[in-house]
């Protein structure tokens, strides 16, 4: 089974080599049109850095808090995929701590 990506280069080479349309190209790989022109996802580098700094500097505070913190700098991050990335990169907080009396 060929992926996606590898048929996105077969295009482009059909393109370039062959000098046909991208219409044609597509239809000739067998890959949606859509697909050809769709960009790459971003990489997620820099939020992982600023996940490992916030873990570092605030060992306390889980993936929540950094949901919270990241989203207020600007980073468009859904928590679902912050979770993931915080669990990747094995960022854990301590047990809470028992209350003495």
């Amino acid at each position: 089974m060929v992926t996606p990506d590898r048929r996105r280069r077969a295009v482009t080479v059909l393109q370039v080599r062959f000098g046909v349309s991208q219409r044609r190209a597509c239809r000739v790989v067998g890959q949606h049109r859509s697909t050809q022109r769709r960009p790459e996802p971003p990489a997620d580098a820099k939020l992982r850095s600023r996940l490992r700094r916030f873990a570092r500097k605030h060992p306390r505070m889980g993936w929540r808090k950094a949901h919270i913190v990241v989203r207020r700098e600007g980073y468009c991050v859904n928590h679902k995929k912050l979770r993931r990335l915080w669990k990747e990169e094995g960022l854990r907080r301590p047990p809470p701590r028992k209350n003495k009396r």
